[in-house]
């Protein structure tokens, strides 16, 4: 480990902190006057906070945690965690009484029968690419993966940068959409929600619609952006989607404006409020694999053809 202030289980701690505060990574980032990256590295270990760095971020979570303190660090984690007022566990509540009254039960008994066919279709590895929520001229993306456990009653989807970014949840088809809903895999109170235009003919190139959630800003404001996951390949095994996981980091880095066809960026850059809060059928990109060789298709196949090529392992 780095060098820096000495504290037991530190990352968990800042974990339990931020959740608590809730803070995100991006947040606690721009309030401590440090990069996002030595926020990932503080709470994955790899790196401990100067005395200084964790003087500030106490200070900034005094303002959301009452008495807060610097000394509060040095608590062993059981007491770390009843000082943060997360020492009661929550009764555990069957999960009958945690579904009642909710349509997710019926979602998925609709859904049900189509499983088989729906894996088949939108099963895979992707990239998923939509515009920042508060930089509207930027494009930004994650390494996603669309999978069926053994014996699972739906879908999987994941999206991750392999840092700070990494969210999983359910996904079913209904009716020619993709319904998903996430959560961050280590914050749960950070949700996400993804509707996308699907079909059910053949094998998806492109997924088109909207997603819902929490935007990184400082105020942590609900936001909805376009996103497409556009079809990398067929392989969902986990050396492969951390091979993709690090192409896309350095596409995303060197800025996916630069690199997608014009038309791509058109698509997300539009100005026209059809573009921000909804996906007509007319609108939308959404492909089949057989669908790329049409004329009028031309410019979804241009966007697959450019990922797939920068993407290439």
């Amino acid at each position: 480990m780095a060098r820096g202030t000495e504290i037991e289980a530190f990352g968990e701690k800042l974990h339990l902190a931020l959740a608590r505060a809730n803070l995100s990574r991006a947040q606690a980032a721009q309030a401590t006057g440090v990069d996002k990256s030595i926020i990932a590295r503080w709470l994955s270990g790899s790196v401990r906070p100067a005395d200084h760095s964790l003087s500030v971020l106490s200070e900034r979570l005094s303002g959301r945690i009452a008495g807060f303190s610097r000394a509060d660090w040095d608590l062993p984690l059981a007491a770390f965690r009843e000082r943060l007022g997360l020492a009661a566990a929550v009764p555990a509540r069957p999960a009958d009484a945690v579904l009642e009254g909710s349509p997710l039960p019926l979602a998925l008994e609709e859904s049900a029968g189509l499983l088989e066919q729906s894996i088949a279709v939108n099963g895979g590895r992707y990239v998923m690419l939509y515009h920042g929520v508060s930089r509207l001229a930027r494009l930004y993306a994650y390494a996603a993966r669309i999978v069926l456990p053994p014996g699972g009653a739906a879908m999987i989807l994941e999206f991750t940068n392999g840092v700070a970014v990494h969210g999983r949840g359910l996904a079913f088809a209904l009716h020619g959409r993709i319904y998903a809903y996430m959560a961050a895999v280590r914050r749960r109170d950070s949700l996400g929600f993804l509707l996308l235009n699907t079909k059910v003919e053949h094998r998806l190139a492109i997924l088109d619609g909207l997603i819902c959630m929490r935007d990184g800003g400082l105020d942590a404001a609900a936001a909805a952006a376009r996103c497409m996951l556009i079809r990398i390949g067929d392989e969902v095994d986990d050396p492969a989607f951390a091979a993709t996981v690090e192409r896309v980091n350095r596409c995303t880095d060197a800025g996916w404006e630069t690199m997608l066809p014009a038309e791509t960026v058109a698509a997300f850059a539009a100005p026209l409020p059809s573009q921000r809060l909804r996906v007509t059928a007319d609108e939308s990109w959404a492909r089949t694999e057989p669908e790329l060789a049409h004329a009028e298709s031309a410019p979804q196949a241009a966007l697959v053809a450019r990922m797939r090529e920068l993407l290439r392992g």
